[in-house]
This record gives C-alpha cells, structure tokens and sequence, in this order.
C-alpha cells in the first residue's frame, strides 16, 4: 500500500461494508443461521431476515456483472446478526459472508479501516470454522467487496448551494454560467483496478438522511473484484489494494474545500 494516502481526522463516512462472496455451501441449511448464531450471539444479540443477494461475479470485459441467485430446494434467506447498538452487524446467506459498520450517531468516530478489516478478519476465520466443524462445505471465495458510503454536505449561501466547492470534476463548469443555480447533483463512473483485479463503482446522488432529514449528497464507492490467487492472505491484499484506490479517488473526485472541512492531514 501506497504511505501517501490521505487521511481526514473527520470523514464523512456513515457505513463501511466488507465482504466475500463463494461458491454456494451445498450443506448449508436454514439450521445453520442458529447454530452459527449460538457462537456469536454475546456478542451479536440481535437478529433479522433479508432477502438474499444475488450472487455476482465482476468481469473484466466491457460487459455487465455476471448476477444470479441461485434457488435449490427452498430458497435460503440472508440472515443479519447485529449488535445492541445497530452499528455493527454480520450478514451470513449460503454463499455470502459479509460485516458493516454504521455510524449510529452524528457525532460518532469512524474506527478506521486497519481495525475494521481486522476485526472482519477475526468474523471470517471463525465463520469458516464453523463451516469446517459442521462439514457444511469449504469457503471457495471467488469475489470481494469493499464499499464505503459518504454523506456530503455542502455550505449554502442563502438559497444557493455551493456545489463548485464540493466535487471537483465539475468545479469549472459549475463556477460559472447557469449551473450556479443547480440545487443537486446526480452521476455515476467506473474505474478499472490495476491488473483487472476488478472494479471500483462509484455514484453521487442527492438524499434526506435519515436521523436529521437534512440533504446530503450520498457518495457511493464499492470496489468489486477477484483475488489474484487462492488464499486468505490474496484476499486481504486485494482488500488492501482497493482500500488505496478508493482513498485515492475520494481525493479526486472531492474538492480542497471539502478537505479541509473534514480535516484533512498532510502525509
């Protein structure tokens, strides 16, 4: 990983979501939820049922991602295993395996990528122990995941809202002419990973947060890709690479203005 990522002593991250996808565990059953439950439930004491994700496979040509779900027998829902306060949860279907954090209160401290893959680390050996003890198949990761969702607020001069001053790509088209007037902003772009080791998506769209309903932008980056090998450690390098990539175009597609609002360290 590159020393010379930025770091914010105060970024405007409200969820960080890591995750694996593998092949579906052909022994897995809806019993599972339980007993895996049972091993983490001090820890996780709350639970709710989703609808699975599909299951999607990043391609390096210019084509859609690969997406299907899979329905054998029953179809098999995603369980979620959160913690008292709602902040962290576990989601466990038969082919996914994946761990988030949500900021639950405007002034609370974002605990950092270094720990939060260290503690997913941590989830993900001891889930695929269970896999092992009750011969439920192995984990066969064949994709990974990394997403991390902003909310962007911006300074308003009375009505206006000084969008020039918040993403950069647009900062000269929006300094003059008739788009001083635009309220919001919507758009959408993908970047290749270096070495087709997947993709990074990334989206800008405005919204009403919830806990205050003030608008905000939500910037959206999720990293989807495959590991250049086999093997845990490839796994948590291609986490580590897309973590880089997306510090990096955080940096770009936000403006200095923005930086320095979120308190931007030099390194």
């Amino acid at each position: 990983m590159s020393n010379k990522l930025p770091v914010f002593e105060n970024p405007p991250l409200e969820e960080m979501v890591i995750g694996v996808q593998f092949a579906p565990l052909k022994g897995f059953r809806i019993s599972h939820f339980g007993l895996f439950w049972s091993l983490i439930r001090d820890r996780y004491p709350l639970t709710e049922d989703e609808t699975p994700l599909a299951h999607v496979l990043e391609i390096a040509e210019k084509r859609p991602a690969k997406s299907t779900i899979r329905f054998e027998k029953l179809p098999l829902p995603r369980c979620w295993y959160l913690d008292s306060t709602g902040s962290t949860l576990l989601q466990l279907q038969s082919d996914h395996f994946l761990r988030n954090w949500r900021r639950s209160a405007a002034m609370e401290e974002y605990p950092r990528y270094v720990n939060l893959i260290r503690d997913f680390r941590g989830e993900l050996d001891g889930f695929m122990r269970f896999t092992e003890v009750e011969d439920i198949g192995a984990v066969a990761i064949n994709q990974c995941e990394l997403t991390y969702v902003n909310h962007v607020e911006w300074a308003e001069q009375g009505d206006e809202v000084d969008l020039a001053n918040v993403f950069s790509p647009f900062r000269s088209n929006l300094e003059t002419g008739s788009f001083r007037d635009m309220e919001t902003i919507e758009f959408a772009m993908r970047v290749k990973l270096p070495e087709n080791r997947g993709r990074l998506h990334i989206s800008v769209n405005p919204a009403f947060r919830g806990r205050d309903m003030k608008l905000v932008h939500v910037l959206t980056m999720t990293a989807r890709g495959t590991p250049s090998e086999a093997g845990l450690q490839q796994v948590f390098d291609w986490f580590d690479l897309a973590h880089e990539k997306i510090l990096e175009r955080f940096e770009e597609i936000t403006s200095p203005t923005m930086h320095a609002s979120w308190g931007k360290k030099e390194t």
